[in-house]
């Protein structure tokens, strides 16, 4: 097996732990985990080799603290695990890789179109990808009930479903600048996981049967052909890179594209590594000029995810 040190961030949030399971099952990969947090108690530590406290990814010491865990542990790779840490990373690649840290993220201007999720539907409006019908104010609401979300942000926080006109507070009035309002489809949501490079695409569909702080917590496997050519003809024209989860509806026979995330998985990345698409590894492969043949198991597996507890 290769060698490898690795570094992933925001060690206190699902996607790293999930980073780290797939990791630690590779057949390719001997990795020596090190995580690092702003918080001194993120559970990465308990389940990483090493950790480390650092700023947060707002503060201007973050990257100089990233680039000294880099040159001490001798990292080849990292992996971000929360989504307001990769711009930054995406901004400052090319001092990782100088530094000898190899890293996978969209570039700066692709993720400003991800993260954003105005611009988003601006773009797929414009490439004639099918999405819900979105209002630019309530005024121009005629028929209810809708949903709204803040045009950035994640793990559903400030999202709404607001059945008729008398639940339009004021207050959402105020701030309707900043919000997505959109139709209201009762329709189970699919979420793809996802990744791309210049010679690879690969992606693995789930239904979010049951969600909790916008993360999948029962989840079952889907095999559908056009929902895997929807999102590569997706990723292709907007020339995304990396690894990402897209979100959509499917309802009367039509797809509706609801956002990109520009990460990996927070909920259900356990369950595509289970079906055989693990994009942890595959992104190493893939960095590293491995070649990467994937067999997805064809089984409609489900994921039930829990609270556990780790005494230290």
């Amino acid at each position: 097996m290769e060698n490898k040190n690795i570094l992933i961030t925001s060690g206190g949030v699902e996607t790293a732990l999930n980073v780290v399971k797939a990791l630690r099952i590779s057949s390719v990969f001997n990795c020596t985990i090190v995580t690092s947090d702003m918080d001194p108690d993120s559970f990465g530590k308990y389940f990483s080799d090493k950790n480390y406290l650092t700023s947060p990814a707002s503060s201007e010491n973050f990257i100089p603290e990233i680039l000294e865990i880099i040159s001490k542990e001798r990292i080849d790779f990292i992996f971000p695990c929360h989504s307001s840490e990769i711009k930054i990373f995406a901004k400052n690649k090319e001092l990782l890789e100088k530094f000898g840290a190899g890293i996978i993220v969209p570039n700066e201007s692709i993720e400003n179109i991800c993260s954003n999720k105005k611009d988003f539907i601006d773009f797929i409006e414009k490439n004639s990808f099918p999405y819900p019908r979105t209002y630019k104010s309530f005024k121009e609401i005629k028929n209810f009930p809708i949903f709204i979300r803040p045009s950035s942000g994640s793990s559903s926080k400030g999202s709404q479903l607001i059945q008729n006109i008398l639940e339009i507070s004021d207050s959402l009035v105020s701030k309707e600048s900043d919000l997505i309002i959109q139709e209201y489809i009762d329709a189970p949501e699919i979420t793809v996981d996802a990744y791309r490079s210049k010679k690879y695409f690969f992606s693995v569909s789930r239904i979010r049967k049951r969600v909790k702080d916008g993360k999948s917590i029962f989840a079952e496997l889907i095999f559908d052909e056009a929902i895997n050519l929807l999102v590569k003809d997706l990723l292709t024209k907007l020339n995304y890179i990396g690894p990402c989860n897209v979100q959509l509806f499917f309802d009367n026979n039509r797809f509706y594209l609801i956002e990109i995330n520009p990460r990996l998985s927070a909920g259900g990345l356990p369950l595509s590594v289970r079906a055989g698409l693990n994009i942890p590894e595959i992104m190493l492969k893939d960095y590293f000029n491995h070649k990467i043949n994937v067999s997805l198991v064809k089984e409609k597996i489900k994921m039930i995810r829990y609270l556990d507890e780790k005494f230290v």
